[in-house]
């Protein structure tokens, strides 16, 4: 061991401190080292020196008896200070009740909370407005939606006869190519008329027969109306055939996309009329999108 580490453990070693390998090596420095055995020395004379020292001065007697009264006083302030709490608590929550302070930040908070949770309100009872309205369609043992229409040997669309209205109105579809382009307007009304006569006579007699008898009338109602369509469309593109070399090339490329287009929706709509029978929203996108392939022929004709 050497001075630097036994100098720091003097006093240590001198009040018996040290664990006994320690106690040894500091013992063995002392004896070798004169200069840590002086400053060891030193230490122990003033150890002696404190030891021996004795108080001349006494004590009042009042004196503690003032400390045993303060004592006794500071117990029953603390025996009152625990009751003081929940009174301070108790005056600070109700002045935040008869006072309150707001920063903006806050305030703004709450009235964006207000708007969104009014705006949820809303939407949620205008959802539940609409809920009555598809229920009166799609009643009894099932929604009212046409069956699948699977294409027959001819490759026509296997169809059973409609009402009496239904076949005047393909009688003026099919012969639109024949009439001027002033009437569009007229068939283009017409066909918003068969198109809303046909789901309401689909609700109409789904709530008024049997449930045998109202499955068959929907399909022959949706299957008619469809082959309506479908006869209207060949007639308009065998015109619409004859006139595309009047049209310019970059008309005849929007037609085309468009007819595409429209072709991709028809048959995305039929196969979703074939996979969910019960959704008479999806029989109604199907008749939207033959109407609206009718209605650009009747433009390319008119062009």
């Amino acid at each position: 061991m050497i001075c630097r580490e036994c100098l720091p453990l003097l006093d240590l070693y001198l009040d018996r401190e040290l664990s006994q390998p320690t106690t040894d090596l500091v013992h063995s420095h002392l004896s070798a080292c004169p200069s840590c055995a002086s400053t060891y020395e030193k230490l122990r004379r003033e150890q002696d020196l404190y030891l021996g020292y004795k108080c001349d001065g006494a004590t009042d007697p009042s004196f503690w008896n003032d400390v045993l009264r303060r004592v006794a006083e500071q117990k029953v302030a603390r025996t009152a200070g625990n009751f003081a709490v929940p009174r301070r608590w108790l005056h600070a929550a109700f002045g935040m009740l008869n006072a309150p302070r707001f920063s903006p930040t806050l305030t703004a908070l709450l009235v964006l909370a207000a708007i969104g949770l009014t705006v949820g309100v809303m939407k949620f009872t205008s959802f539940n407005h609409e809920l009555p309205d598809r229920a009166s369609v799609s009643q009894g043992d099932g929604a009212v939606v046409p069956s699948a229409v699977s294409p027959s040997k001819d490759g026509e669309m296997n169809t059973s006869a409609g009402d009496d209205r239904g076949g005047t109105q393909v009688g003026h579809m099919g012969g639109s190519h024949d009439q001027p382009p002033g009437g569009s307007s007229n068939r283009l009304d017409r066909r918003n008329e068969v198109m809303s006569s046909t789901i309401k006579e689909v609700a109409r007699r789904s709530n008024r027969k049997p449930s045998t008898r109202r499955d068959s009338t929907t399909d022959e109602l949706i299957r008619d109306a469809e082959r309506k369509y479908v006869a209207a469309i060949a007639l308009l593109s065998h015109d619409a055939n004859r006139r595309r070399s009047r049209l310019d090339p970059e008309t005849e490329v929007r037609f085309k996309e468009t007819l595409a287009a429209i072709d991709r929706t028809i048959n995305g709509t039929r196969r979703a009329v074939r996979e969910h029978p019960d959704d008479p929203v999806a029989v109604q996108y199907m008749l939207t999108a033959y109407a609206k392939k009718v209605e650009v022929l009747r433009e390319m004709i008119g062009n």
